[in-house]
């Protein structure tokens, strides 16, 4: 079976009123939610969903995206959103497209209501083609900024910490983020070279991308050779070695993407602005494709 993989990775081109009026100052010390399930295959070939839910109690599949500054909704939401607010233009990997934006909504993560930016944008989930049940929206970085957030994708959970807590024994290496374009990034790239930041993206299900030329030098390919992707043992994060990893090439950004996150227990504490990584297997994960339904998956891209 082909892998499938899908780099969903959503940028708001205009003013980003959903993060930057309050990115420099997460004092909100907001209810924790409970740990939460996510889905076995996250990291394995999928993205990472979690069930959240509206006011009304109606229950959706959404997906973490880190890689994603706002929040969005499928435009089939729109019915039970206020009168909408404004057009805004989005850039994501199938090109850039103008979005409408609502007031938030209430959206709960079991019986907790999630804090969130001041506006959602919905968007016709169906261009995804992406197999499995249906994605009914994006939990952005305007949602994920106000919590430490802990991935186990050994015990498939999420769990919401407290991110004032000292004891950081455990959790592995430390890594600082600073905030880019309404998300976090660290100060290296997979090609192990002395420039380029990486963004930490959850909504690229493979381990990441570079940018053209970190790709070209990382294969050590001339500048005609198109984009393209590519598996080598000399991935390098944090001086930790990564062999055999899926990175693709000719994107505008580094991303460090899900299945690379997976190999570790992950902790992103993002009022701290500290990501920490604890190495959990040594190569790529076994995929899973038990989500897409299917016996035989032709690949999609939508890079």
């Amino acid at each position: 079976m082909n892998t499938i993989r899908l780099t969903f990775q959503i940028i708001a081109t205009s003013v980003l009123v959903l993060f930057c009026s309050g990115a420099a100052q997460d004092s909100v010390h907001p209810k924790l939610p409970a740990e939460t399930t996510i889905n076995k295959a996250a990291g394995r070939g999928d993205l990472l969903f979690v069930t959240v839910r509206l006011e009304t109690g109606q229950e959706l599949r959404f997906i973490v995206d880190t890689g994603a500054p706002g929040t969005l909704l499928d435009k089939s939401l729109e019915t039970n959103l206020a009168k909408r607010v404004a057009t805004r233009k989005i850039f994501w990997s199938g090109g850039k497209v103008a979005v409408d934006a609502f007031p938030a909504p209430k959206l709960y993560l079991g019986n907790t209501q999630l804090l969130s930016g001041k506006e959602v944008m919905t968007f016709d989930f169906n261009r995804l083609h992406y197999p499995g049940p249906p994605i009914m929206g994006v939990l952005g970085v305007d949602c994920l900024r106000h919590y430490c957030i802990q991935l186990d994708f050994a015990a498939q959970k999420m769990r919401f910490l407290n991110p004032e807590d000292r004891n950081t024994q455990g959790l592995g290496s430390a890594f600082s983020l600073v905030v880019s374009r309404g998300c976090f990034e660290v100060r290296e790239n997979l090609a192990g070279l002395k420039r380029g930041n990486t963004m930490i993206d959850t909504g690229c299900n493979s381990d990441g991308m570079l940018t053209p030329t970190l790709f070209r030098e990382w294969t050590n390919t001339p500048s005609s050779t198109p984009r393209h992707q590519g598996c080598f043992p000399n991935g390098v994060l944090g001086g930790e070695s990564y062999s055999k990893l899926d990175l693709h090439g000719g994107g505008d950004n580094n991303l460090l993407g899900l299945s690379l996150l997976a190999r570790h227990l992950v902790t992103f504490n993002f009022p701290k602005r500290v990501m920490y990584l604890k190495r959990t297997a040594i190569g790529p994960l076994e995929k899973d494709y038990s989500f897409t339904n299917v016996q035989d998956t032709a690949q999609h891209s939508l890079q």
